[in-house]
């Protein structure tokens, strides 16, 4: 290997790890935002549970109609972190 292809592998390391620094530093941006969306989707869940108590006229299922996607999705994080299921097709992982 000459100058120049020492020169091509030091631009590819240090490339590779700029890279995980940057994702090693969103990872902790990103995982404070998923859980103060959990910690606010959980209050509107409680919030709408109350209302359904309250009012005889809301559906019975309203909450599932809501929330069900969510129910889904995090059903589908707690499998794939398993190790039970590989991501859909075109989506990598969120987890």
């Amino acid at each position: 290997m000459g100058f120049v292809g020492a020169g091509d592998t030091i631009g590819k390391l240090l490339s590779a790890r700029a890279s995980a620094e940057a994702d090693a530093q969103n990872d902790g941006k990103n995982n404070q935002l998923r859980k103060s969306t959990i910690k606010l989707l959980h209050r509107f869940r409680e919030a709408a549970r109350d209302e359904i108590e309250l009012h005889a006229g809301l559906p019975r299922d309203l909450e599932s109609r809501v929330f069900g996607l969510f129910d889904e999705l995090s059903a589908r994080r707690a499998k794939r972190k398993s190790g039970g299921e590989e991501p859909p097709k075109g989506q990598g992982g969120t987890g």
